[in-house]
């Protein structure tokens, strides 16, 4: 593996685990568990194990439900007649094709789902993640355009071009934690399996810059602030 790049996404994570960082960890579900593993090896004097490729995607897809939310918060306020948050809406869309459709999904397509395809296994699932890849970029697409121009004889449409896309969205990732992320191990051999972690952090640089994961994640936190759902106690319901 490759350990001279202490500002990769990996060296990144681990380095959050130990400084007791929650932020990253927020909606990762079972990822998190790694992180807790780092600070513990943190603890007691061993070397931070690093994040693997699956871990990675899965890491990725927490800064895309955060968007997600952002899109349905968003999507209320425009559904009322109001644009407060227009412009919070055309740069969270911005990001969603950057970092999802130009950048995560393009990894599934050319690394994760072949595999699998291959070795006939989730052949349908696949399948139908690629449809809603396409999909998805379709309507990331008409969110950008209809965003940034108000004027637009369709712009009513935009809240429903919105929850559409975060309907099929969720769904879409939890199929991709629990199922194809899951068994990825199961049709990659243990050294190509260390190689595509080696490969997706390239990748990482070169499509989205240095640091571009954190630089993602600073991205997202600020439009949730700007749309108010930045604080996440205010999401705990009470009696």
């Amino acid at each position: 593996m490759n350990h001279e790049q202490p500002q990769s996404r990996r060296h990144f994570l681990a380095a959050a685990a130990a400084g007791g960082a929650g932020l990253v960890a927020l909606n990762l579900g079972r990822s998190a568990s790694a992180l807790a593993a780092g600070a513990s090896s943190q603890a007691q004097g061993q070397e931070e194990p690093e994040i693997t490729p699956a871990e990675d995607l899965m890491f990725e897809h927490g800064v895309i439900e955060r968007l997600l939310l952002i899109y349905n918060a968003a999507a209320a306020d425009l559904a009322a007649g109001r644009q407060m948050y227009l412009q919070s809406v055309a740069s969270a869309a911005q990001l969603v094709r950057k970092f999802a459709g130009d950048y995560h999904e393009k990894m599934e397509e050319q690394y994760v789902f072949p595999r699998f395809e291959k070795a006939g296994k989730h052949a349908e699932l696949v399948k139908v993640l690629r449809t809603q890849h396409d999909a998805g970029r379709d309507l990331t697409g008409r969110i950008i355009q209809l965003s940034g121009d108000p004027s637009h004889p369709k712009f009513s449409d935009l809240p429903g071009l919105m929850r559409s896309f975060t309907a099929m969205y969720f769904p879409h990732i939890s199929r991709e934690n629990s199922v194809l992320f899951r068994d990825l191990r199961r049709v990659v051999p243990p050294r190509e399996y260390d190689e595509m972690g080696d490969r997706f952090e390239q990748i990482e640089q070169e499509r989205l810059g240095h640091e571009g994961y954190e630089h993602a994640l600073a991205q997202v936190g600020e439009i949730e602030k700007q749309v108010g759902i930045n604080d996440l106690a205010k999401f705990t319901p009470h009696a």
